[in-house]
């Protein structure tokens, strides 16, 4: 008899000060989520954070950004950071480096900002409300709240990109 459980992913979006993470069960169970401070994205610290989140969740599949795709601006420390992240995982465990193209899959507008796709993740799962980033104008810095939803956009998109999904589950018209 195959194991019917649900894949668990999780997903990593870190930054200059602090690792964001998401962990899901198949896309319509959020089993937990939260950030992590490591100071710098570089830093011994970081990676043992991630480490640490790994060990605890058990996950099939790390979801990551990939930095190389087009679109992707990240500064070298968080570059540095998600190749280590690759490159120390346990065998048994999958990285999936994720494309900003397929991130925006999860709307079906490729137009959508962090924002507005934060706020469509939201609808879905409404526990991350409180989480929400503030309206950021021109001269703000990001939220690092955002990070958050980008790291539940990498792992939703691990779902997304299954080839037999043709139409959109998570947003349905």
């Amino acid at each position: 008899m195959a194991d019917q459980s649900p894949v668990r992913v999780l997903g990593i979006d870190p930054s200059s000060r602090n690792v964001a993470f998401v962990v899901l069960e198949g896309p319509g169970s959020l089993v937990d989520w939260g950030s992590r401070t490591t100071q710098r994205a570089d830093s011994a610290r970081a990676q043992a954070v991630i480490e640490a989140l790994i060990e605890r969740f058990q996950p099939q599949v790390v979801a990551i950004e990939d930095y190389r795709s087009r679109g992707a601006r990240r500064c070298p420390r968080v570059r540095k950071l998600l190749d280590d992240v690759e490159s120390s995982v346990p065998a048994t465990v999958t990285v999936r480096r994720v494309a900003f193209g397929q991130v925006a899959l999860l709307t079906g507008d490729p137009s959508v900002n962090k924002y507005e796709r934060a706020h469509k993740l939201a609808e879905r799962y409404p526990e991350l409300r409180p989480r929400l980033p503030r309206f950021r104008k021109p001269w703000m810095s990001e939220d690092e709240r955002v990070n958050l939803f980008d790291a539940l956009a990498f792992a939703l998109a691990c779902f997304l990109s299954e080839p037999e999904k043709v139409e959109n589950p998570l947003f349905p018209v």
